[in-house]
Order: C-alpha cells, then structure tokens, then sequence
C-alpha cells in the first residue's frame, strides 16, 4: 500500500510538469480505485514471492505524454522511500532538472531514505539529461543512493566533465561502469582498482590522459576494458588479463603502445640506426613551424629594441645615420666606379 502511494505520488509530480495533457501521464496509473494493482501498472514491476516493487521504468513520461517542451522540476528523491526491494531506477530522458531529499537534515544511516537508497543496485540515467553537466554535484548526490549494494552505474551518452571523481572507487559492489562518450578530462583513477567485482569498465571517448594504472590489473573480474578514443600514453599493463583485451579497446590513443596493440613500445639498436635518417626528418618537419615562429619573434623583438635606443639617445641615431648615409655613398661610388671601367674596357 505503502508503494502505491509513493508510485501516485510520482505521478502527481509529473503530471504538475503537463498541465495541458494531465490525463496522458501514466494512465495506466489509477489513482481512484484502491482496487488496481500497481505490480500491473506500466513500468513497474514487483517481485512474485513478496508482491514489493523491484523495478521502475519510468522512461521520457515528458516526452510519451505529449508535453511538448515542459521539462520535469526538482525531484524529491523521498517519494522513493518505501521501496525497499527496488533494484532498478532508470529515469533517462525526463530533463529531470535536479533532486531535493525532504530529509535532508538528517544524519546519513539513519533516514528512511538512506536505507532504501542503500539497496539501490542498477542506476541508468539515458541521453540529454541536461543536469548531468554538473557532474560533480549529481556524482556527490547519487554517491550516497548507491554506495554499498549497486551493481551498475551507465553515465554514458552525456555532457559530463571535469575530472572523474576518484570517490568513484568507493562503489565496491559495482559490477559494471560506463562513464563513455563524455567530456571527461584527467587521468584514469587509480581508485578504481579498489572495485574488485568490476567486470566491465568503458570510458572510450574521452579526453583522458596519462597512462592506463598498473593498479587495474587487480581487478580480477574485468573481461570488457574500453579506452578508445582518448589520449592516454604510455605502454599497456602486459599483467594477468590486460594483454586478453582487443585491439580495437585501445585504438585512437596515439600515444599508447604494447599489447594487444601492434605498436612495440621499445625500438631495437638496428631499427634505430636505420630509422636515424627518417627520425631527423621527421623532427625537422614537425618542429620547423616552432623554429620559423621563434625566429621571426625573436627578430621582432631585437628590431623594436634597436628602434628604442635609437629614439633614446640622440647620440647614437646621429652615429647611426652617418653610418647609413657612409654605406650609401660607398655603395654608389662602388658601383659608379666598376660600371665607368667596365665600360671603358668594352669600347675599347
């Protein structure tokens, strides 16, 4: 009964987010006959042995219901309170706009809240939710919804940036995260080798950089490991399962080499004699945009300094255009000279 309450209340609030198409949000849901089974309702589902709701599929209601552009508000997470069996929470594609907790004041352990939330193990929040770009606020507030019991976080497909919180590593009982196709920035936790239950780990798509940790080779359960499309270095760890992994979970990482990748991290005394040639070509071509930029930078600066002690000391710039008028009479003495005998030898 308890849960029927919680589900109506949910649907309250987004109908308040759909004025004008109220009666499409969630129909299934009815609120006037005590008689309706919620466990029937669309997108719920209960457990056969205890009747309790283990799983919430509330997917894009704004979007099915015909709301046009109106977006959820803040979501009090406390609706959430009794569920005490649930196990999958997926709220993707609500353009939910952030959470507030009623119980906020109280001590973490102690509220209703905190012990439903502690059993929350599947957690999938889908494309375009515009509050994930604050990434580090959500990760701080969801860190404690899923701390002990969760089995996978899906953040991918998002606008997350910044650094990956390394408070991450605390999901001990996480058996699968995908952090892909985001912003993120930084380098690979090495916190993460705490999750030792972790069977999958995808953060391709990136902007990570440093090397891949050595730590994470004992994460002894790891089967999928995907970094493609990043810019990490270094060599691979050639450890326990990391030389098991394809080559395609590495690829667009420049500067990463060893296994499984077809890239030899050392050169042999012979490659490197032969290649010696090819290699001062190769920095003469990368670096000769620097060396061009440096030179004309440094001939600015040296013509500018010139030019202010010139305009300084008077003494000098008169030294100086005497020197310029003697190099030009010179010249053209120079040249009137040799130009009179030449011709003088060609007539006669």
């Amino acid at each position: 009964m308890e849960e029927r309450v919680s589900l109506l209340q949910f649907k309250a609030y987004a109908k308040s987010s759909c004025p004008d198409n109220a009666d499409h949000v969630l129909p299934s849901w009815v609120e006037d006959d005590p008689e309706s089974d919620c466990c029937l309702w669309e997108g719920v589902t209960c457990a056969n042995h205890t009747g309790h709701v283990i799983e919430l599929l509330l997917v894009d209601i704004v979007g099915t219901s015909d709301c046009g552009d109106n977006k959820l508000s803040l979501l009090n997470i406390s609706i959430f309170q009794p569920f005490k069996e649930l196990k999958v929470l997926n709220l993707s594609n609500n353009w939910i706009n952030g959470w507030i907790n009623e119980e906020e004041g109280a001590p973490y352990g102690s509220s209703p809240t905190s012990r439903l939330l502690s059993i929350l193990i599947l957690l999938e929040i889908g494309w375009e939710d515009p509050f994930l770009s604050k990434s580090h606020q959500f990760l701080k507030i969801w860190r404690r919804w899923t701390k002990y019991l969760m089995l996978g976080l899906d953040l991918s497909c998002n606008n997350l940036g910044g650094q990956i919180p390394s408070a991450l590593g605390n999901l001990f009982s996480i058996h699968s995260l995908n952090l892909s196709h985001n912003g993120l920035v930084g380098s690979i936790p090495t916190s993460f080798s705490n999750l030792t239950n972790l069977e999958s780990l995808d953060l391709s798509f990136n902007h990570l950089s440093g090397q891949i940790p050595a730590e994470l080779t004992n994460l002894m359960f790891l089967e999928v490991f995907n970094v493609t499309g990043n810019n990490l270095s270094g060599k691979i760890p050639d450890t326990k399962q990391f030389p098991t992994f394809e080559e395609s979970s590495h690829k667009e990482n420049p500067l990463l080499c060893g296994l499984p990748l077809n890239k030899n991290c050392t050169e042999t005394p012979h490659s490197s004699m032969v290649s010696l040639d090819e290699t001062d070509g190769k920095w003469f071509e990368v670096d000769s945009t620097v060396f061009y930029a440096t030179f004309v930078v440094t001939y600015i600066m040296l013509l500018q300094g010139f030019v202010s002690v010139l305009s300084i000391n008077p003494r000098w710039r008169r030294r100086w255009f005497l020197f310029v008028e003697h190099c030009v009479y010179s010249s053209y003495y120079f040249a009137y000279d040799t130009l009179r005998k030449l011709s003088t030898k060609f007539w006669n």
